[in-house]
């Protein structure tokens, strides 16, 4: 067969999973990284990729992600390794990035501290976009800080990574070490526990439940305790900013207006979901 009979049979073969458009991108990613065929053609199809595209085709008709058959995903214009440890790096995730970006970018040596931070996808990029930050990423998941540090090396950036459990009193003492710091920046577990039975399954069955779910009785847990802690570890106008359940911006806006934060806003992304939640804390 050539390439691009292989090509149309996998586009074809997934039709039941993903919309034609989204079946064709991610085919046309396996092929380039998979099996170095970044035109599809009608050249043979290399036998030597024959049990690799048949191992492919099984694991993403079972739902698999893409990212992690093939063990990596871009965002921001890198490179990440990843792994069922981590949540798949997400393009809404990249807005973030650059907002915290241009908000930072002026400031001299600017500290910036990242929580929940799993594949180290935020910390990461900001330490390449910024580079005379100290760049700090804790997680409560020793796997996922095994796979951000790999990460770290693989584009070449020094970031701090430690653990730290964001909702255990004596493990948070762990920040303070850091000083006084001019971004917090956190996408943390939003999806309460109801929400699971809505998921497709290539997220439900294979990305961290860690790092997705919260109670039911308490969604807005992370968000109440990451802004208790930038109260007293953000700088004079330091900025504290969130990724949301789009459903829940006015409840994380209220809680950072609880605390005392300054020009809190939601910020929708490029769907115009509400995605963001941004506000500074005044000394």
């Amino acid at each position: 067969m050539t390439s691009k009979d292989k090509y149309l049979t996998l586009v074809q073969s997934i039709l039941k999973i993903y919309d034609a458009r989204e079946a064709k991108n991610i085919v046309s990613i396996i092929f380039e990284d998979a099996f170095e065929i970044d035109n599809i053609n009608d050249e043979l199809f290399p036998d030597k990729y024959d049990n690799l595209f048949a191992s492919i085709q099984k694991r993403l008709l079972q739902n698999e992600p893409f990212q992690y058959i093939l063990e990596e995903a871009d965002f921001y214009g890198l490179k990440f390794k990843v792994n069922q440890s981590v949540l798949i790096p997400r393009q809404e995730t990249e807005e973030l990035v650059y907002f915290i970006e241009n908000f930072i970018s002026k400031n001299e040596n600017p500290k910036i501290l990242d929580i929940g931070t799993g594949s180290g996808c935020i910390a990461i990029t900001l330490a390449k976009e910024l580079k005379q930050a100290t760049v700090y990423g804790v997680d409560v998941s020793e796997d996922a800080l095994v796979l951000a540090k790999e990460n770290a090396i693989l584009n070449d950036v020094d970031v701090d990574f430690q653990i730290v459990d964001i909702l255990d009193n004596d493990s948070i003492h762990k920040i303070a070490k850091f000083g006084l710091l001019d971004v917090i920046v956190s996408n943390p577990p939003y999806i309460p526990q109801y929400e699971a039975s809505l998921m497709r399954s290539n997220v439900l069955d294979f990305e961290p439940k860690l790092a997705l779910f919260v109670d039911n009785e308490n969604p807005l847990i992370f968000y109440d305790r990451i802004s208790k802690l930038g109260s007293t570890q953000l700088k004079n106008q330091g900025l504290l900013a969130f990724e949301i359940n789009e459903f829940l911006g006015n409840d994380v806006r209220d809680i950072m207006l609880s605390y005392g934060y300054d020009k809190v806003e939601i910020i929708k992304d490029m769907q115009q979901k509400d995605r963001m939640v941004k506000g500074t804390w005044i000394r």
